[in-house]
C-alpha cells in the first residue's frame, strides 16, 4: 500500500504568501471630532476637513507588512508620523461594513492650512513597498459675513431696528441679500431659515450662492412667507457652511411681512344729486351701491367703507388709497368702519392713477364698479385713436452738412 501525505497546509501557506505579496496599502476613510463636538468620517479624496484633537486613519494592507500614515507640510517636511506593527491574520479593521486587514493610526490634527496625508505601505524590513498622497487643507474656522439686509425695500418698509417689517414692495423682487461671505475654504451652500412665531421651522431652503462676488440671495417677493397680514412676528436666520463641513448661523432678525390687502371688492354707496338719503357719517346724498344701477353724475363720485382694523391710521399693517384721478377723503368713521369719498371720471380705473395701497407696497387692490351712466351726464373723454410719425435719424457726417432748421 502506498500512502499519501496531504500537501493541503502548504499550498494554504503558499497562497497567503501569495494573497500578502499582492496586498495594495489603502487609506479607507479618517475620522476626527469637529469644532462643534460632531463625530466625522471622511473618505481620502475630501480635500478639506475641520478637525479637533487627534485623527484617526484606517489603513488597509496585506499580512507580513506594515502601514504608516504621514501628515506634511507643503514644502515637504513632516508634521507628524506613526507606524503600525506588522500585521498579521487577526488584525482586521471594519470601515463602511466591509473588513479588511489593517490598522488604525492616530495622529494630532494639524493646525490650519495645506498638507498632504502620505499613506504607505512597507514590507517587514520597512522598506516601502507603496505611497499614496492625498492633499487636505484643515479649516477649523466657520465662514463670515459682512452683511445682511433686505433690498428694494421702499414703501414704507421698516429695515432696521429689532423688527423688520416688509411687504410686497413694487415690480422689482424683494429680496434678502447676504453680502461679504468668506472663508478659507470653498463655500459649500446657504440656506435660509423661517421660523414662525410659535418657534416652527416654516422654511428651510438653499439660497443661491454668488461665489464671484461673495454674496447669497434669498426672494421674498412670493412663496417664502406664508400669507400674513403684519400681525406675526418671524425669525429669520442664514446657516453658510464650507466645504471643511464648519457652518455659521447668523444671529435671529425678527421679521413682520404684509401681503394681505383686503380691500373693498365693490363702492359703499352712489352719490345721487336728487337723494336726502345718509348712508353712513359724512355720506348724506349717497345711495347704496348696487351692480348696474344708473349714476347720474359725471365725474361720478363714490363711498368706500374700510373696518376700522384695516385701516393704515388705526393698524400699520392697514391700507390706504391713492386717487391721482379726483378726491379721495376720509369723509366720517363709526366705532367700526371707516368712511372714503372719490371722485373720478366715469369709466377710468386705471391702477396707475387709482388704486388701494396695501403696507410696504406700491399698490395692493385695484377699483371696480358696474355702473350705468346717466344719458343727463356728461361723458368722459376718450381716445379717438393715435398717429405715429417715424423716419430715421441721419447724422450730419452722412449729410456731408449740418442741418439748423427743419420746416
Amino acid at each position: 500500500m502506498i500512502n499519501f501525505k496531504p500537501k493541503i497546509p502548504a499550498m494554504l501557506g503558499a497562497l497567503a504568501v501569495l494573497t500578502a505579496g499582492a496586498a495594495h496599502a489603502e487609506l479607507l476613510e479618517y475620522t476626527f471630532k469637529a469644532p462643534d463636538g460632531t463625530q466625522r468620517s471622511l473618505t481620502p479624496n475630501a480635500n478639506y476637513a475641520n478637525p479637533t484633537g487627534n485623527i484617526s486613519f484606517a489603513l488597509s494592507a496585506g499580512i507580513d507588512r506594515k502601514v504608516k500614515i504621514s501628515v506634511l507640510r507643503s514644502d515637504g517636511t513632516v508634521v507628524s508620523t506613526a507606524t503600525s506593527h506588522l500585521l498579521g491574520a487577526t488584525d482586521r479593521i471594519t470601515v463602511g461594513g466591509k473588513s479588511y486587514y489593517g490598522a488604525e493610526l492616530q495622529l494630532p490634527a494639524p493646525v490650519g492650512g495645506a498638507y498632504t496625508i502620505r499613506a504607505e505601505i512597507l514590507a517587514s524590513d520597512g522598506s516601502t513597498v507603496q505611497t499614496d498622497e492625498y492633499p487636505l487643507t484643515v479649516d477649523v474656522t466657520p465662514p463670515t459675513y459682512s452683511s445682511l439686509a433686505p433690498v428694494y425695500s421702499n414703501y414704507g418698509q421698516v429695515t432696521s431696528g429689532d423688527v423688520w417689517k416688509l411687504g410686497l414692495g413694487g415690480s422689482e423682487d424683494n429680496a434678502f441679500l447676504l453680502s461679504g461671505i468668506s472663508d478659507e475654504s470653498p463655500i459649500k451652500g446657504v440656506k435660509a431659515k423661517l421660523y414662525r412665531q410659535d418657534g416652527s421651522l416654516y422654511k428651510d431652503v438653499s439660497v443661491n450662492y454668488d461665489d464671484a462676488n461673495g454674496q447669497a440671495r434669498q426672494s421674498f417677493q412670493s412663496g417664502f412667507f406664508p400669507a400674513s397680514d403684519l400681525d406675526e412676528v418671524f425669525t429669520l436666520q442664514f446657516e453658510i457652511s464650507d466645504s471643511a463641513g464648519n457652518s455659521y448661523l447668523s444671529p435671529r432678525q425678527k421679521v413682520m411681512f404684509d401681503s394681505i390687502t383686503n380691500a373693498p371688492s365693490a363702492p359703499f354707496g352712489v352719490y345721487d344729486p336728487s337723494s336726502t338719503n345718509n348712508l353712513g357719517p359724512g355720506l348724506t346724498g349717497f345711495v347704496a351701491y348696487t351692480e348696474g344701477m344708473t349714476v347720474k353724475t359725471n365725474p361720478i363720485k363714490l363711498a368706500w367703507r374700510v373696518p376700522r382694523d384695516n385701516w393704515h391710521e388705526y393698524r400699520e399693517g392697514g391700507i390706504n388709497m391713492t386717487n391721482a384721478l379726483g378726491e379721495m377723503s376720509k369723509v366720517g368713521e363709526d366705532a367700526s368702519y371707516v368712511y372714503l369719498v372719490t371722485t373720478a371720471p366715469y369709466g377710468n380705473t386705471d391702477g396707475n392713477y387709482w388704486r388701494w395701497v396695501n403696507f410696504g407696497q406700491w399698490g395692493g387692490g385695484g377699483i371696480a364698479y358696474n355702473l350705468t351712466l346717466s344719458p343727463s351726464a356728461p361723458k368722459s373723454p376718450r381716445l379717438l385713436g393715435v398717429d405715429y410719425c417715424s423716419g430715421l435719424i441721419i447724422p450730419d457726417t452722412i449729410l456731408g452738412g449740418t442741418v439748423t432748421t427743419l420746416t
